[in-house]
């Protein structure tokens, strides 16, 4: 019983570690190009926020690299924004 307890441990412990290398290892991606043109076309995060309908807090997460963007919801700001196809990995996806 006791060396399934210590194996259990050690298990728990990888695992977790794996887990917090794993955060820190996310790439994070610079939006900069796509803060200017939410700027440029709604004057600010929470007036495009409103308009595609996520939260402030939505948008702020996905801009501040905390969430990552769905593909739902790249589509969606693609749309609104009037980017096309060619302008999406430079927006989305140029890493910081």
């Amino acid at each position: 019983m006791v060396g399934y307890y210590f194996l259990s441990t050690i298990i728990k412990k990888t695992l977790l570690f794996s887990v917090v290398e794993y955060a820190f290892m996310q790439k994070k991606f610079d939006y900069t190009k796509l803060r200017q043109r939410i700027s440029e076309k709604y004057g600010t995060p929470e007036k495009f926020a409103q308009a595609v309908g996520f939260s402030p807090v939505t948008l702020a997460a996905r801009l501040n690299n905390a969430v990552d963007f769905t593909q739902s919801e790249i589509d969606k700001t693609c749309a609104f924004l009037e980017i096309q196809d060619g302008e999406i990995a430079d927006i989305f996806f140029t890493k910081q």
